[in-house]
């Protein structure tokens, strides 16, 4: 047998901590007005949602699933019950866990732990907002009788990845400051 070598591989993410000391994440006028953003886009989604189901109950198929019957027009409630959980994830999340348990690369974290956690909120604020504009379009196009472009749900992929990118970005020079 060939002895192998073992590679060592550096880590890249910190381990998360089970335990630390919460901080409250300032809010900046820009995530303040994001946090508004997002949560009006929401209500608007919910509001639509809930005048779609009344105008399409009627229209729509009633199917038994196992004994239950469920109208085909409560899909479109989906959308906003799921948006509001993540909401209410991120929200609770940012409120409850301490900056050390989020998994970030070391020097990210190292980043936003200087900058206080404001470049985690405003990820997660945009990340929040940009879903809520694509479930908002995408009851929108099913109403309409339509289907949900292609191109728009790549334009979601690439605001969710640059959402999270550049303000990891910034923590990460912010880091290497130091």
């Amino acid at each position: 047998m060939a002895n192998k070598k073992k590679k060592k591989r550096k880590q890249v993410f910190h381990a998360p901590q089970t335990v630390g000391e919460r901080k409250k994440i300032p809010m900046t006028p820009l995530t303040w007005a994001l946090s508004i953003a997002s949560l009006a886009v929401q209500v608007g989604l919910t509001a639509f949602a809930i005048y779609a189901l009344t105008v399409r109950h009627g229209e729509a198929a009633t199917l038994n699933y196992g004994g239950i019957y469920l109208n085909n027009s409560l899909l479109y409630l989906a959308l906003p019950i799921v948006m509001w959980l993540i909401t209410l994830a991120i929200r609770l999340g940012l409120r409850l866990l301490p900056l050390d348990m989020w998994r970030m690369p070391a020097d990210v974290r190292r980043g936003v732990e200087r900058l206080e956690g404001r470049p985690l909120r405003l990820a997660t604020l945009l990340v929040e907002l940009a879903t809520a504009l694509t479930f908002l379009y995408v009851d929108v196009t099913i109403f309409l009788g339509r289907a949900p472009l292609d191109a728009v749900m790549l334009l979601w992929l690439a605001a969710l990845d640059a959402g999270i990118y550049f303000p990891m970005r910034y923590a990460k020079r912010s880091a290497a400051q130091d």
